[in-house]
This record gives structure tokens, C-alpha cells and sequence, in this order.
């Protein structure tokens, strides 16, 4: 039987669309040969894999080394995508992998975005952080207005392993980013230790509440567009976050203080 081991987060609620999914061969169930994935132009120490798979017949298993597996997505600059990657870790000193996606333009040249630097190669500019289950990244961003690709990348580096899965980059619903109506929230790293970071549009308040009902942490965040919430006084525990923005869209997901 296929094991399909889930991270406790990916059974609450969370943002995102329902559209096409613009990676090709983004649940890697398509290969030239056992260390091809159909569709990935860039390749280093990966084969397939049958027995650790998120959904399917198979994940794509990546030895590490600073090793890379990536493709350009084609997508249109100014709109806003959401991102999801789901990983499986075999930890080996908690630097074993991450995203290290870039934006490009027509030609193929990367773009820099200080916006988004921190989704794109995170969480938060740093390494996955969940190890020996299967976890989900997840994140949404606009994508600069002269962008018409997105490098997706991801890394494994040496003395780990990593298993990948089910990648897509998805354009949101309402696809000019001033035009939105709906917000696509993003909550990391989850687990999180001393600060918890909300991606949206417009957000107007945070809340952390614990599974009493009490309010342990309240943040007016005056309509931006990412909120850094320092949670270094919760004890340890499981906790509901609040998201509202201007437009009174509001998400509500658990998350675990460690």
C-alpha cells in the first residue's frame, strides 16, 4: 500500500485557488527514465521513487550535496500566484532543504524582488523545517509586472535526503492584484518558535488565540501586506490565528508554538 504520511497543519483550513496548476509534471508521475522527471530542465542526484510518496505512484527522491531540481513556469507578470511544494525531509542537521525559487523574465534573466525574496527562498530565508513527514509549503505572491516566468527550485544539501512532491504554482482567481477580492493568506514557518510571519494583502489585524477561546496576542496591522508577529512569551502548545484584511475577508488556521 502507497504510504501517505500527512502533516498535522495540511488538516486545517488554509488559503488558496482552485485553478490550473502551470508546473508541468508537478506530481512527478511522468519520467524519461528513473532519474529524468518529465518536464524538469534541471536535474542533480534525484530518482524515482515508489514507496514514500504524498500522492500517486511517485515523489521524485533527492540526495543531497547542494544539489538542485527546478523549471521555469511560464506565468504573466502583476498577478498574484499561490506556490505549494510538499516535502518529506530525512533530517541530517536541520539545513537539509528549502525552496530557491527566482522570478525571470522573457529571456529567461533573473529578477531581482525584495518583496518576495523571503517566500520565494524560505521560509522566511530559510530551511524547510518540518523532518520525517510529509509538510506542505505553501505561499502566495505577486509576481513583479515585468516577470514572465518563475524559476522553481528546490535544494537538498549534503548528508540529507529529501523526497518531493506535488508541486504547483497556481494563478489566483482575481488575477490583477489591485482587483483582488478574495485574499490568499500565507501563515510560517508552522511550527514556529519565536515569530510567526502572515503574508495577505491589506491585513488589519492578527490575533493568536489559544484552544480556550482567550486572546494571547493582538496586532492592528494598518492594511500591509506582511505581518511578523514575535510569539517568544507562548508557552508551548496549539494555538488559532486570526487574519482579517481591509476587505473583510478573515482566515483562521491552527498553528503549534515549539
Amino acid at each position: 500500500m502507497k504510504q501517505t504520511l500527512l502533516f498535522i497543519a495540511a488538516l486545517f483550513l488554509s488559503a488558496g485557488s482552485f485553478g490550473q496548476n502551470l508546473v508541468n509534471n508537478g506530481g512527478f508521475e511522468t519520467w524519461d527514465d528513473e532519474t529524468t522527471p518529465t518536464s524538469w530542465t534541471h536535474v542533480e542526484n534525484v530518482t524515482q521513487e515508489t514507496s514514500i510518496v504524498h500522492t500517486g505512484t511517485y515523489s521524485a527522491k533527492h540526495t543531497g550535496g547542494t544539489k538542485d531540481l527546478g523549471q521555469f513556469v511560464p506565468l504573466v507578470g502583476g498577478k498574484s500566484y499561490t506556490i505549494s511544494i510538499w516535502y518529506y525531509t530525512v533530517q541530517a542537521d536541520e539545513t537539509d532543504s528549502r525552496i530557491w525559487a527566482k522570478w525571470a523574465d522573457s529571456e529567461k534573466t533573473y529578477i531581482a524582488d525584495a518583496a518576495t525574496e523571503s517566500q520565494l527562498q524560505g521560509p522566511d530565508n530559510g530551511y524547510l523545517p518540518i523532518f520525517g513527514q510529509w509538510a506542505e509549503y505553501r505561499t502566495t505572491v505577486a509576481a513583479p509586472a515585468n516577470a514572465a516566468f518563475l524559476y522553481l527550485e528546490v535544494r537538498t544539501y549534503s548528508g540529507a535526503f529529501t523526497y518531493w512532491d506535488d508541486f504547483s504554482v497556481i494563478e489566483d482567481e482575481a488575477t490583477e492584484v489591485e482587483q483582488r477580492k478574495v485574499n490568499s493568506f500565507s501563515v510560517y514557518p508552522n511550527p514556529f518558535s519565536t515569530d510567526l510571519n502572515i503574508n495577505g494583502l491589506e491585513i488589519t489585524s492578527v490575533e493568536l488565540v489559544n484552544l480556550a477561546g482567550q486572546v494571547m496576542l493582538q496586532t492592528e496591522a494598518n492594511n500591509i501586506n506582511r505581518v511578523k508577529v514575535p510569539t517568544g512569551e507562548l508557552t508551548k502548545g496549539i494555538y488559532l490565528v486570526k487574519i482579517r484584511d481591509i476587505n473583510g475577508n478573515e482566515k483562521t488556521q491552527k498553528v503549534i508554538k515549539k
